[in-house]
């Protein structure tokens, strides 16, 4: 990982994030349903989001071609899934979501199905187990010296834990016995979806990154 500053792509990050504010702040003056119409499933930012994570995938595959992917399964693997979570593949093709425990005990699911799911989550697993295997180094030692890319794919992270937190917070919160402010409850899911909205956008922007840090690498070896 690269820790070669390059104002570009940090002003690139910049003008994403002040963007998801300025969309942040336009929802708010929205009445209720046209709000909810916007930002629910199956809706406009949700479809934008899953788009934007397959032209990530696009993206590596072209520009890494298949060399890439032998080397890097994850990186393209990843930002698939993430997509494919956004369009809610986990519980669209089945009675309850594969994400959800009662899945694997359920008699509502044929066994056939189960096998093949949890094929699938223990292949991920082993992607997610090499990738942190082969890169946590690299990205500690690339954020402790504040190089772009470890600083870039913490904020990816932090973006992500954010807006986990945020899905479904008054559920959470009910359930410990904390009450939410009106306001929190009703903004939450927004600022939810829209996070959700600029990962892919940021990563996208990463991915640009590396390979333009790679070809200045290769023309001046």
């Amino acid at each position: 990982m690269c820790s070669v500053k390059d104002q570009r792509f940090w002003q690139l990050c910049l003008l994403v994030l002040i963007a998801l504010v300025v969309l942040f702040a336009l929802s708010t003056i929205l009445d209720d349903s046209t709000r909810k119409a916007f930002l629910s499933e199956d809706g406009p930012v949700e479809i934008a989001s899953a788009v934007l994570y397959f032209v990530c995938c696009a993206y590596l595959l072209l520009k890494g071609g298949l060399a890439f992917f032998k080397h890097y399964p994850y990186f393209v693997v990843i930002p698939l899934l993430f997509g494919m979570r956004e369009l809610d593949f986990d519980k669209r093709f089945t009675t309850i979501g594969v994400l959800k425990s009662k899945f694997y005990v359920s008699p509502l699911e044929p066994w056939h199905t189960k096998l093949i799911v949890i094929m699938l989550g223990l292949a991920v697993i082993m992607l997610i187990v090499m990738m942190i295997k082969k890169h946590l180094k690299a990205l500690w030692e690339s954020v402790r010296s504040g190089g772009d890319m470890g600083i870039g794919v913490v904020l990816v992270l932090a973006m992500l834990v954010v807006s986990k937190s945020l899905d479904g917070l008054e559920r959470k919160c009910i359930a410990i016995g904390l009450s939410v402010p009106h306001l929190l409850a009703k903004y939450s899911s927004v600022a939810e979806e829209i996070i959700e909205l600029g990962i892919p956008v940021i990563m996208l922007l990463l991915f640009r990154h590396y390979f333009s840090q790679r070809a200045q690498s290769a023309s001046q070896e």
